[in-house]
């Protein structure tokens, strides 16, 4: 497991997302803000094995890659690197997906958009949250506090 970051570090993400030009868009948006990009890929199995040998505070999976899914991964990525949190990433709202998705131990479920500025809200929180703690894609972070849910709003 990777040491606990300074508080004046950046913030550590990995992403998958099967699409490069998602990915591209994606890391653009959080570097914005200030996040560093330890890793990227588009396959699941790829993801499962960098990881936890990058050791990023959060993993935002896209639910859909065409060897696997966010979800399965999430799950992985508790077990085999507990210190990342895990932002899964869909196009659509699915209630199923979405309970799936906080059962595999995910931390926040953020709608895929163009301009999604919810996603580096989401992936703050997580970053500052207890594995057990869901979080909303709202602003702020309270360490220990949970936002609610996060859903469809």
């Amino acid at each position: 497991m990777a040491p606990a970051p300074a508080p004046h570090d950046p913030l550590t993400v990995f992403l998958l997302a099967a699409l490069v030009p998602l990915r591209r868009r994606l890391a653009e948006l959080l570097q914005d803000e200030g996040m560093k990009i330890v890793g990227e890929s588009s396959s699941a199995s790829d993801a499962a094995r960098s990881i936890p040998v990058l050791g990023p505070r959060v993993a935002v999976l896209d639910l859909t890659v065409p060897d696997g899914n966010g979800i399965a991964l999430c799950r992985e990525v508790r077990r085999t690197s507990p210190g990342t949190r895990c932002v899964i990433l869909a196009s659509f709202f699915d209630h199923r997906a979405y309970g799936a998705a906080m059962e595999a131990g995910a931390s926040a479920f953020v709608l895929r958009q163009i301009r999604n500025h919810g996603l580096p809200d989401a992936v703050r929180r997580a970053a500052c949250t207890e594995p057990s703690v869901r979080v909303s894609s709202g602003p702020g972070c309270v360490p220990g506090r949970s936002a609610g849910p996060a859903g469809p709003r």
